[in-house]
Parts: structure tokens; C-alpha cells; sequence
């Protein structure tokens, strides 16, 4: 905010005649052919002056101490470049000091939230949200620090209040459908939603609308009615930006389906992500993989049980038929995690030969997948082929494959296996 009564050369207790005499007069004296970025600041001052829901905010600004104006200049120019912690120190020395602090309360009530700090922003926004109560912006903030800071039942009591006479506003709207999912509220969430949906002043905004709709609606466990609601997401114009802020969500629920065995769930939200995203190889590779797992379903869900296949193997075949795991690693990594398997399997051959051999009379489907390294895996010449040709490998992955094991370790492995990584033959 500027000091709107500075701008115009006139005093705080001015009038509606008064305003707009001094108006007049500053316009006369830099006319808008000369002085453009003056004759824009003077229509911005007059206008603000002349909007009774912010006038007591200028009225405060322009009683300002010069201390505390100088201090509001610098905090600003700090968020504007990012520097959140620096604006935060500016204004924290001098807030308490000013009687008129509203303005300062509110630049780091935005410092503080921008540094994670939702407790405190939402403890210097309180006061201000109270004082200018119809500040939407102001409000808008203040039910985003509660929910940042955990205190849902107030940051939701509010954007609800707020909603019931303003439902055109896609900020509230969204807040609103935040707060209901972070609560585990989805129905509210799912209901906010589709009446923002249906409300032809959101027209603009479907995708995002459709994308939230239908991620509430996987959380209620209602798999069909999110699915068919991701498949209508592709008849909406989106922004790229827009696709790629509802691909990470999408992406979560693509894993939930393969995680859970939903295959056939899976393969329609592949699909749509597909659609969305045609030049995304992981993606691709993806339905890819979910195609092939509906065609081998039947055998590999005995295949899984099967207690005579050993878990090495299941996990090498599995990753071939459809590398979930490895679906998003980056292609260096993925050869890397295949070299590592074939690694295991090769350093204790002589476990896994009746497996193949069983493995292949039961599940010749999935046998198939990795039939070359199966068969050579069981002739003594090509195995000693194998071997060397994967010692290179592994030599060659290496700090790859000591990146990734570091990473499993934090994350409990990559397979109940207890072996220690070596290169020995035996």
C-alpha cells in the first residue's frame, strides 16, 4: 500500500468534495501524456480513497509513524525478492512499537507464512482480520495460516461462514475444499466441489474443479465415480501449469490402485494420465505395464502366492511385467536396479534352478518375460556369460547403485532379503 493522502497532497479528515478537488487538481498539474506513471499513481489514490471498504485501512496507513512507513517499504521490497526472513526481522523490531501497526501486522503475517510459521502469522493476523473484516485478501490469508497452523475447526468455521454469501470466489473455494480433506471430511470436500463444478462462473476452471472432485472422491473409496470423473478431466482446456499441479494427485492415486492390485482401475487412470500427458515416457511405460498386467493377471496372482517360487525371483519377474517400483526412477537408475537383480540371482544361481524349471512348467506367461535370461541362466557356458557381462555392469553402476541402496536403507529395503550386497562368485 501507498499513502494514498500524500499522493494527493491532502489530509487524512478530507471529504468526498475534498478528495476529489484535490484529484482533479493533481491530474490538471501532470497530465497523463507527460507524466504516465504519476497520472496512474494519482487514479490509484483516488479510487482507494473513494472506496469506503478500504478507506480506514489508508486513513491508518497514512498515520503511520515515518519509522514505521520506511520499515513497511523495506519489509515489502524484501517479499517482493523473497527474502521472507529478512522482512520478518524488519518488521518484528518496530510493530509493537506503532499504534497503527494493522499494515505491518499483515506483511508478516505473509513473512511468516511464507517461512512455515503458521502459528505465528495466523497470532499477528488475528487482530487485523477483526479490524477490516470485508478485506477478502486479508481473510483469505488469515483461513490459510489456520489451517497451516492445525487449527482447523477456526479456519474452517470462517471460510464456511465466508462461503455461505460468497460462493464466486475460487480462493475460498479452494481453502474451503482443502480444509474438509484435511480433516478427513471428503463428502464436504466432494459436495464444495461439485457445486463449485456446476457454477458457470468457474466455467475457466473445470479441470482444476474436476481433478480435486475426483481425488475427494478416490479418499471416500468411491474408486467409479473418481474415475469417471478423471476420464471427463480431458474434455476441459487446461493450462499446462494446471496439468502439472493435478498430475502429482493422479500419480498418487495410480499407485494406490497398483499397490492394492485395482489393475483394472488402474488401467483407466493410466490412461486418462496418458491423454493428458502423451509426451510422458514414465507415464507411458506405465499403462504400458498395467496392460500387461491384466493379461497375465490370472497367472500372476497364483504366481504371488506360490511359496516355492523364491521372493528374488518374483521380484525380478514382477519388476519385468510391470516395474512399479522403478516406474519413475530415471532411466540410469532403472538399468542400474535391473543389473542389481540379475546381480543377486547370479551370485547364488544353483537356489533358483528347479524354481525355473518348476516356474516354467506352471507359469509359462511369466516365464516368458525373462525367458532368455531364464534358459541361459541354466547352461553352464551362457551363465559364465552372464556373469562376466553382469560384473561389468555392476562395476560400471556402481555410485549409482550406492545412491539407491543408501535410499532403501532409510526406507526399510527394497526386498525382504537379508544377503549382503557382494561380487563374489561362488
Amino acid at each position: 500500500m501507498k499513502d494514498y493522502f500524500e499522493v494527493l497532497d491532502i489530509d487524512d479528515s478530507a471529504g468526498e468534495q475534498a478528495i476529489r478537488n484535490a484529484y482533479e487538481a493533481m491530474l490538471e498539474k501532470y497530465p497523463a501524456d507527460q507524466y504516465p506513471e504519476k497520472n496512474r499513481e494519482i487514479e490509484e489514490a483516488f479510487k482507494a480513497l473513494c472506496d469506503e471498504t478500504i478507506q480506514s485501512a489508508c486513513i491508518h496507513f497514512h498515520r503511520m509513524e515515518a519509522a514505521s512507513k520506511k520499515a513497511y517499504k523495506d519489509a515489502h521490497d524484501a517479499i517482493s525478492e523473497g527474502h521472507y526472513d529478512k522482512a520478518a526481522r524488519i518488521l518484528v523490531k518496530v510493530y509493537k512499537k506503532e499504534k497503527y501497526s494493522a499494515h505491518l501486522c499483515y506483511l508478516l503475517g505473509i513473512a511468516y507464512m511464507n517461512l512455515g510459521e503458521y502459528s505465528k502469522a495466523m497470532k499477528v493476523l488475528e487482530p487485523v482480520r477483526h479490524e477490516y473484516p470485508n478485506d477478502m485478501e486479508l481473510v483469505l490469508i488469515y483461513i490459510k495460516s489456520c489451517l497451516g497452523a492445525k487449527r482447523y475447526e477456526i479456519g474452517l468455521d470462517l471460510a464456511e461462514d465466508y462461503y455461505t454469501y460468497d460462493r464466486d470466489n475460487f480462493a475460498l473455494v479452494q481453502l474451503l475444499a482443502e480444509g474438509y480433506i484435511m480433516i478427513e471430511c471428503y463428502d464436504d470436500a466432494t459436495k464444495t466441489l461439485k457445486e463449485a463444478f456446476e457454477n458457470p462462473v468457474f466455467s475457466d476452471k473445470r479441470f482444476y474443479m474436476g481433478a480435486r472432485m475426483s481425488h475427494s472422491l478416490f479418499l471416500e473409496n468411491k474408486f467409479k465415480e473418481s474415475l469417471d470423473m478423471l476420464d471427463r478431466l480431458v474434455e476441459f482446456p487446461a493450462e499446462p501449469d494446471e496439468i502439472n499441479d493435478s498430475l502429482e494427485i493422479c500419480i498418487r492415486m495410480l499407485n494406490y490402485f497398483i499397490a492394492d492390485q485395482k489393475f483394472v482401475e488402474a488401467d483407466r487412470c493410466a490412461g486418462v494420465l496418458r491423454k493428458l500427458c502423451p509426451d510422458r515416457e514414465d507415464i507411458a511405460g506405465i499403462k504400458e505395464g498395467v496392460e500387461n498386467i491384466l493379461k497375465l493377471e490370472p497367472e500372476l496372482v497364483k504366481f504371488e502366492k506360490d511359496e516355492f517360487i523364491p521372493e528374488l525371483l518374483k521380484v525380478y519377474t514382477r519388476n519385468d511385467a510391470f516395474p512399479r517400483s522403478t516406474s519413475m526412477m530415471p532411466a540410469e537408475q532403472q538399468k542400474a536396479y535391473a543389473v542389481l537383480l540379475e546381480h543377486y540371482i547370479l551370485s547364488d544361481y544353483s537356489e533358483y534352478l528347479m524354481a525355473l524349471r518348476y516356474m516354467k512348467n506352471n507359469f509359462p506367461a511369466l516365464y516368458e518375460l525373462k525367458e532368455d535370461f531364464f534358459d541361459r541362466l541354466q547352461e553352464t557356458r551362457e551363465r559364465k556369460k552372464l556373469y562376466n557381462k553382469n560384473r561389468a555392469l555392476f562395476y560400471q553402476y556402481q555410485g549409482v547403485l550406492k545412491d539407491m541402496m543408501d535410499e532403501w536403507d532409510e526406507q526399510d529395503g527394497f526386498y525382504d532379503d537379508d544377503d549382503d550386497d557382494n561380487d563374489d562368485e561362488e
